[in-house]
């Protein structure tokens, strides 16, 4: 008698290739909806040697940190790489020299005075902001960028009226440029008076933004400049009489 041989056959798994599963991990970033409104916006902010951080010992005089993260993305030795974009102007108030809220500059209390009595007999200090959004371009090498606003006011003021001269000149350039059109260094520097000793920033250009940079620009231009005014600010924290010069 003739014994039949059973021939067994082996299935074969094929893993999907890290293409198509980034592809497919994609997709799903795709379809997946976020409200805008429950983000919380970064900023930069310029810690100085009263700052809460830094008497925490969470950072140092000096740095340019990520108010979210809290990682530090630049000192005095290393400037921020900056793509500015979008800017507009605001008034960070302090009663009694101790800070109370922030409006933004409209025709209607552009000229207000800076420094004012209440009836209540308060004490009222407004410094004129320049709140500038800005792409880190490291970010957007890496495909990671996301807008920061960096704010300019008192001895740093003069830096965000700079940022505000390089868009002017992008948009009277013939033919005009975009407002995205240039890099800027944004550096720490030592300062000192009779106060004390204080970081401020500074800021000159770079070279040309890229072609990707600018179109990275204003996706984020597009979003942010309709409602400028009414996006949620990163928080105030660092923000009292005793660390701004």
């Amino acid at each position: 008698m003739t014994t039949a041989k059973k021939k067994t056959s082996k299935q074969v798994t094929v893993s999907p290739s890290s293409e198509v599963i980034a592809k497919e991990l994609s997709a799903w970033g795709l379809e997946t909806e976020i409200d805008r409104e429950n983000i919380i916006p970064p900023a930069i902010r310029l810690c100085q040697s009263m700052s809460e951080r830094v008497q925490e010992g969470l950072a140092r005089p000096g740095q340019m940190i990520d108010t979210l993260s809290g990682e530090a993305l630049g000192d005095y030795d290393k400037p921020i790489l900056i793509i500015p974009f979008l800017v507009s102007s605001s008034w960070r108030i302090f009663v009694n020299e101790k800070f109370d809220r922030v409006e933004p500059v409209t025709k209607a209390n552009k000229h207000v005075p800076l420094r004012e009595q209440t009836p209540d007999g308060d004490s009222v200090r407004r410094d004129h902001c320049i709140d500038v959004w800005v792409l880190l371009a490291d970010q957007l090498a890496a495909g990671t960028a996301i807008p920061y606003m960096v704010t300019f006011a008192r001895t740093s003021h003069k830096a965000g009226k700079k940022i505000e001269t390089r868009i002017f000149r992008n948009l009277i350039h013939q033919p005009p440029l975009s407002p995205a059109a240039f890099t800027m260094t944004l550096h720490a520097l030592k300062k000192e008076n009779d106060k004390g000793r204080f970081a401020v920033y500074d800021v000159n250009d770079s070279r040309r933004s890229t072609e990707e940079e600018q179109l990275a620009a204003l996706k984020f231009y597009k979003e942010l400049s309709p409602k400028k005014d009414d996006i949620p600010r990163p928080a105030e924290d660092e923000f009292n009489s005793k660390t701004l010069f």
